[in-house]
């Protein structure tokens, strides 16, 4: 079960992020061969908090965006750029992290890519929307065959 909001920050935070991430000049990402198994396909990464620690001085662009979650503790967030396929490839099934807290999934454009539950339940990806979940659901992320690039911003939270 995940709670899904449409339009979750204002326009001008929006584009905030937007030019930051999306921007060509943008030179931070690392390249990640696959996410859980073997068959899931590369993507880059960028991470802004981990194990509780900022670890990118970018990490204060997504700040409207937390705190209009209403976190308590951050555990971690990274920004998350997958590359076009010829066809919808899908991750496998995982969990962001060992223990269970809130894991949130925010949109920075819109692609025929998706998130999938374990459940079979598919969320669009459409700029601007969030789906909050318990972190304790595996979910995996598919790729897009439209659009070049599909910016998500990956928290999980307490």
């Amino acid at each position: 079960m995940f709670k899904e909001i449409k339009d979750f920050l204002n326009k001008e935070d929006l584009l905030n992020i937007k030019n930051l991430y999306m921007n060509k000049e943008f030179s931070h990402w690392r390249l990640i061969e696959y996410q859980e198994g073997i068959e899931d396909q590369e993507f880059l990464m960028h991470d802004l908090y981990w194990n509780f620690n900022i670890v990118s001085p970018f990490w204060k662009t997504t700040l409207p965006l937390i705190n209009k979650l209403n976190v308590n503790a951050l555990v971690q967030a990274r920004v998350n750029c997958m590359l076009k396929k010829d066809k919808h490839y899908r991750s496998s099934f995982h969990t962001d992290t060992p223990f269970e807290c809130g894991t949130a999934i925010y949109y920075l454009n819109t692609t025929n890519g998706w998130t999938e539950f374990e459940t079979g339940e598919k969320v669009k990806t459409e700029e601007n929307k969030l789906i909050i979940f318990n972190s304790s659901q595996k979910h995996a992320a598919v790729h897009q065959t439209d659009e070049q690039k599909r910016y998500v911003i990956n928290i999980n939270f307490f």
